[in-house]
């Protein structure tokens, strides 16, 4: 069973973290929006207190649904960050909630992130794990300013075995190329109403799995970087608000 903290009442909001982070991070959304909704932040499986089982993001897909049948949780919308985002995608596609927030994710395109994660690929699955993965976060955050950075940089806590789990297609030759199908079926699957908040324009092959989503609203936060919730949540708690208020 996944750990989870949850407060407030209403309509359902469950939250999910990026990776190498925890249900915490969520806190200040909970503060600002249990007073109208039902909050549920998650530790996905092999973060916080959740067991390591099931570390891949089909797997986290699938326990996410059964903690909201254990819960009893119905009509609930998924808000997702970064892999959290990647994990919302599945669930909505496999379970159709009743809306999805995708905050930042990254990778649509697979290919595009083997990319990313490239330079640091032979040093993570070595015994340089801990600091090719920080040097990795630390290009993400290159654009916080940098006394916001030390703080986002202090909470990370990579497991070796859980980064590596939820990165296995990422690191293993061919595979990105070989789900990438399947994964722009998985987008072309969900019919709820979504939400898509980017830092940055999409690349062009971004644009073309997010055009699998004739349906959803895609927002370009200019200024904003890939933290941008954690960085005003004040912000992002009104427009997770309003989204909530404008579904039917």
């Amino acid at each position: 069973m996944l750990t989870y903290s949850e407060s407030g009442h209403g309509p359902s909001i469950v939250f999910l973290h990026g990776l190498a982070s925890d249900r915490h991070k969520w806190d200040p959304f909970l503060e600002r929006l249990s007073a109208e909704f039902h909050c549920v932040a998650v530790d996905l499986p092999g973060h916080g207190d959740s067991p390591e089982e099931g570390s891949n993001g089909l797997e986290a897909a699938v326990a996410i649904d059964a903690l909201v049948k254990d819960l009893g949780l119905e009509n609930q919308s998924v808000v997702g960050h970064s892999l959290g985002a990647t994990v919302a995608l599945l669930y909505s596609a496999m379970y159709q909630p009743r809306s999805a927030v995708m905050i930042d994710p990254v990778g649509l395109y697979l290919p595009d992130m083997v990319t990313m994660v490239e330079p640091f690929a032979q040093r993570l699955v070595g015994k340089d794990f801990e600091t090719a993965f920080l040097e990795f976060e630390a290009m993400l955050m290159a654009p916080v300013p940098e006394a916001q950075r030390v703080g986002l940089q202090a909470d990370i806590k990579p497991n070796r075995n859980v980064v590596l789990s939820y990165w296995e297609t990422l690191l293993t030759p061919g595979a990105a190329e070989a789900t990438q199908p399947s994964f722009s079926e998985a987008m072309a699957a969900i019919e709820l109403p979504t939400l898509i908040l980017l830092a940055t324009e999409p690349s062009a092959n971004d644009q073309q799995v997010l055009d699998q989503l004739p349906q959803a609203t895609v927002e370009i936060h200019e200024g904003a970087t890939h933290f941008m919730h954690l960085l005003d949540p004040d912000r992002y708690a009104e427009r997770i608000r309003q989204w909530m208020h404008s579904l039917p």
